[in-house]
């Protein structure tokens, strides 16, 4: 089996001015917590203190789920991503495919295309057999060969 045409790459990219942003507001709220603890370390202002270490502890707090979410999300975009090109190819060979044959047609590396075959044949996309040869092939029913 080889794939009759090629899959687009493009993989989605990471969303870097997002990352930095939360990163800013994690980096913010270090300096001003260390003032805060310093403050109510020596008893210079308590009320004040408190306000600024919560302050400071919302805005790091903030900034590390903000990057938490993003990673999550960027994760998940990339798997839909990957999970696409593995049809792609199938629905090339007439709903068939391998993983070396998605890692030789793709971007991605054997791994990946691994990963998101099992993945689509979790979710009961596509069921594993083996041929002739011994090789494991990934048949999708609901794809048919598509046409350049």
């Amino acid at each position: 089996m080889t794939a009759t045409r090629p899959v687009a790459s493009g993989a989605p990219r990471k969303n870097s001015g997002v990352r930095v942003g939360a990163g800013c507001l994690i980096v913010t709220g270090l300096p001003f917590i260390a003032v805060a603890i310093a403050m109510l370390v020596e008893g210079k202002d308590v009320p004040a203190g408190i306000m600024l270490l919560l302050l400071s502890l919302f805005f790091s707090a903030g900034g590390f789920f903000w990057l938490k979410n993003v990673m999550k999300r960027e994760k998940l975009t990339a798997a839909h991503f990957h999970e696409h090109q593995v049809l792609n190819v199938a629905a090339a060979n007439g709903g068939y495919t391998t993983v070396l044959e998605v890692s030789q047609v793709t971007d991605m590396d054997i791994d990946e295309a691994e990963a998101a075959i099992l993945r689509l044949c979790s979710n009961n996309r596509a069921t594993s057999e083996i041929d002739e040869d011994g090789a494991v092939v990934y048949h999708f029913s609901g794809l048919r060969h598509t046409q350049d």
